[in-house]
């Protein structure tokens, strides 16, 4: 339903926010590891083997977060253009049933005023048919 949509939009865009900071979280990290090692002079550079497997695997998990959050921004498009779409639809429909209620309720007054006019009168033939239409109307329109 639109809540649903609405609802899992809501959570899309929250998860969206975190990855977003555990993305920019991993790029500050690789980048201070980048830059520890470019102040390194050459010798100590042999030494640091776990800090070049660890930026290894920094970029290899900001990578993946990346893939993630451009997953997750077109999943929030996607959610955003359905949820828009299914406004379109609605709106239509609510028109249509504004109309209706608005039809029954005049088609009720006027069955209404003829019962009246039936039970101070004694009404025709016609009369009575187009009172029996109109009580068909309205039930046709509950």
């Amino acid at each position: 339903t639109l809540q649903n949509m609405q609802d899992d939009l809501k959570v899309s865009q929250g998860e969206l926010a975190k990855k977003e900071v555990e993305f920019r979280e991993l790029e500050t990290g690789l980048t201070m590891a980048q830059e520890t090692i470019r102040s390194m002079k050459e010798d100590d550079r042999f030494v640091l083997d776990d800090p070049r497997k660890k930026i290894k695997d920094l970029e290899f998990t900001l990578e993946a977060k990346q893939k993630e959050l451009r997953a997750k921004r077109e999943s929030e498009q996607a959610l955003n253009r359905s949820l828009k779409e299914a406004l379109q639809l609605l709106r239509p429909l609510q028109m249509h049933l504004q109309e209706a209620e608005a039809e029954k309720k005049k088609l009720s007054m006027e069955l209404e005023a003829m019962r009246q006019q039936r039970t101070n009168t004694s009404a025709g033939s016609g009369d009575v048919d187009h009172v029996n239409d109109l009580e068909y109307a309205v039930t046709q329109l509950e």
